[in-house]
Formats: C-alpha cells, structure tokens, sequence
C-alpha cells in the first residue's frame, strides 16, 4: 500500500488507536503531546481528562450515548423529522454526533413515527 501524501509536515498529527491501558496514560499525559481526541465510554473520558488537566492539553471528547435529538411538545415535527432522518443517513450511520434516536413526548409518539417512517420509506 502506497503512503498518502500531505501537505502537513510529518510529526504535526499522529493517529495513534490503541486499547492499551499504558499506551494511553503516555498519550494523555506526555508533556509534548499537545492535544487529544476520544471516542469512547464516558469513564474513560474522566480519565482521559484527569491525565491530560496537569499539562492543559486540548481534549475533544465524544463519550458514550447514540445523540438523541430531544423534541419537545410544541415542536414543529414537519421541520425537525427531514433534518432528523438526513442527520441518521449521514456517513452510513456511523457518525458519532449524527442524531441517531429520537426522543418526543409520548403525546407525540404516534405522529412522529408516522412521519418518520414515510420520511425514510424514500431514502
């Protein structure tokens, strides 16, 4: 496999993906490692910006849940469920903010999975 060619000068972004306990204390507390991004459980996340506090490192933290989208009673469903249904579709899913559940008060249930299922019967 051929390397990919950037612009970014080597050393300026390391991907480093590693289940390894120690690999990620290093990564999180290491002086000249100046910023971190996870994806994971919320518990890891506390321990991630526990180790990374000493050093003010910049965290990006995407922890836990499936990104609900919160409708609230007066809500106007024929505007939100399009954008909803695009947001669920968007990368196949697989975003970790795409709004991926829907949650409407039970007095709206029955309407909005009614909409909903027309919306996605034409994606």
């Amino acid at each position: 496999m051929a390397a990919a060619h950037t612009d970014i000068p080597a050393g300026v972004l390391n991907v480093v993906t590693t289940s390894r306990t120690e690999d990620a204390a290093v990564l999180t507390s290491h002086p000249y490692v100046d910023a971190v991004t996870l994806t994971g459980s919320t518990a890891t996340g506390r321990r991630v910006m526990a180790a990374a506090a000493p050093t003010l490192k910049r965290l990006t933290l995407e922890l836990g849940g499936k990104s609900p989208a919160i409708i609230l009673d007066d809500a106007d469903l024929m505007a939100a469920m399009p954008m909803l249904a695009g947001s669920i579709c968007y990368h196949a899913g697989q975003g970790c903010t795409n709004l991926t559940r829907v949650l409407v008060p039970r007095s709206r249930l029955d309407e909005a999975v009614e909409m909903a299922a027309a919306i996605m019967s034409q994606v």
